[in-house]
C-alpha cells in the first residue's frame, strides 16, 4: 500500500519550486497531527511554520522532530498574533524568507493531498498566462462516539456534498484573457482562491497591502488575494483531490472573526471604504499592462466587481434574515449542497482520498 501511494513521481527539481507555509497560532496538537501525515505520505515540498502562538510550547513539541524527520521543514518563532496587524507583519516575513517561485498557505487543520499540489504546480510550471491552480477542496466532520473532545483522529467521516457538484462555481476557472473580465467572472462565484498554488510575489504583495493599510476584516484577505492574483494571471480548478479541511477543529481566526461581527459591522469599520478604494487603485495598477485601457476606466471597472461581490453577500446576509434558504436565494445552489454526508455515501470518495482517510480514521 505504501508503494501505491508514492507511486507518482515527483521530481525534487520541481517541488523546490514550491514552499507550504503553516501559519500557526493555536491547535498545536494539530500541527503535530499535520507533520506525522506529511511523514506518512512522503510530502516531497519544503515546509516553513511561521508560530504566532507567544508560546515556546510548539517548538518544544517539534524540538526532537526537527533531527529525526524526513521531512524538509523550518520552524520560525514570531511574537504572538495578538492583532491582524502582527498577523500581517508575521506572514510578510514568513513569505519573503520562501525562495521558491510559488507558494501555498494552509491551515494545520488541513491535509494536503501530494499529488494534487504536485499537478497544480507543474500545471502552473507549463502554463506561464497562469497565477494559480488548485484542485478539489472538500470540507469535513471529523466524529468519534468514544471522545467527547475535538477529535484528532476518529471513527466516521461525514463531508459537505457542495464540493461534488461541478456546477457549483466553487469548481469555476477563471481563464480570460481580459483580467478584467476574470475578475468580473469571480466576483459572481463563491470560489476562494486562498488555498490555491500561488505565485509567493502575488501572496507577499497581498500581505503588503494589509500591513500598510492595517486592514481590520479578516475577510478581506481572501479578496486582496484574489483580485491581485486574476490580475496577474488566469486561474485554473482542475480535477485532483488537494485539500481536506477538517471543520469541526478548534475555532481559527476567521471563524472567531464571523462570531463577533457580520458584514454589516465590518463594513463600517473605520477605513474600510478607503481600504476598498485603495485595493481597486493597486489592482488596476495589476491589471494595466494587459488591457491599453486608461487607468481611471480599469478602476471604475475593478471597483464595480468589488461591489457586486460585496451586493451578492449583503443579499445573503439580508435574506437570511427571513428564509432559512438564503444562501440558495443569493447563489442559485441546491438547498442540500452545504449540507454533510456520510464519506461513504459519496461515490468514488474512499478511493480518491484513501491517503487522508487511512490517517484520520482509526
Amino acid at each position: 500500500m505504501r508503494e501505491e501511494l508514492h507511486s507518482m513521481k515527483r521530481p525534487k527539481s520541481i517541488c523546490r519550486k514550491l514552499t507550504v507555509i503553516l501559519p500557526v497560532k493555536n491547535r498545536p496538537m494539530h500541527t503535530l497531527r499535520w507533520l506525522e501525515y506529511a511523514e506518512a505520505v512522503n510530502f516531497p515540498f519544503k515546509i516553513l511554520i511561521a508560530d504566532g502562538s507567544g508560546s515556546t510550547k510548539l517548538e518544544s513539541l517539534l524540538k526532537d522532530r526537527i533531527t529525526k524527520t524526513s521531512l524538509d521543514f523550518v520552524y520560525y518563532r514570531y511574537e504572538r498574533d495578538a492583532t491582524l496587524l502582527k498577523f500581517y507583519k508575521k506572514m510578510v516575513s514568513a513569505i519573503s524568507r520562501c525562495r521558491s517561485p510559488f507558494t501555498v498557505i494552509i491551515d494545520n487543520d488541513i491535509l494536503p493531498a501530494p499529488d494534487g499540489i504536485f499537478k497544480s504546480l507543474t500545471f502552473l510550471l507549463k502554463n506561464k498566462d497562469y497565477s494559480s491552480c488548485r484542485g478539489q477542496h472538500v470540507d469535513c466532520r471529523l466524529n468519534d462516539t468514544q471522545d467527547t473532545r475535538i477529535p484528532l483522529h476518529g471513527e466516521t467521516l461525514e463531508v459537505q456534498n457542495v464540493y461534488f457538484n461541478k456546477k457549483h462555481s466553487i469548481w469555476r476557472s477563471f481563464e480570460n484573457e481580459d483580467p478584467l473580465l476574470r475578475i468580473a467572472n469571480w466576483s459572481d462565484s463563491t470560489c476562494v482562491l486562498f488555498y490555491n498554488v500561488h505565485k509567493t510575489e502575488n501572496f507577499l504583495k497581498a500581505f503588503r497591502f494589509l500591513m500598510a493599510k492595517n486592514v481590520s476584516d479578516i475577510f478581506m484577505l481572501d479578496i486582496i488575494l484574489s483580485l491581485i492574483a486574476l490580475a496577474s494571471g488566469k486561474s485554473k480548478v482542475i480535477d485532483v483531490p488537494y485539500m481536506l479541511r477538517q471543520q469541526n477543529s478548534p475555532a481559527g481566526a476567521s471563524r472567531s472573526a464571523r462570531r463577533r461581527a457580520d458584514i454589516f459591522t465590518r463594513m463600517f469599520e473605520k477605513n474600510w471604504t478607503a481600504n476598498v478604494n485603495s485595493l481597486a487603485a493597486l489592482v488596476a495598477k495589476c491589471s494595466k499592462p494587459k488591457t491599453g485601457m486608461a487607468l481611471r476606466a480599469i478602476t471604475k471597472s475593478v471597483m464595480d466587481s468589488v461591489i457586486n461581490h460585496y451586493a451578492a453577500r449583503v443579499y445573503a446576509h439580508l435574506e437570511k434574515q427571513y428564509s432559512p434558504n438564503a444562501l440558495a436565494c443569493a447563489f442559485q445552489v441546491t438547498q442540500d449542497d452545504f449540507v454533510y454526508r456520510p464519506a461513504d455515501a459519496i461515490k468514488g470518495f474512499r478511493t480518491s482520498w484513501r491517503q487522508q482517510i487511512d490517517f484520520l480514521l482509526k
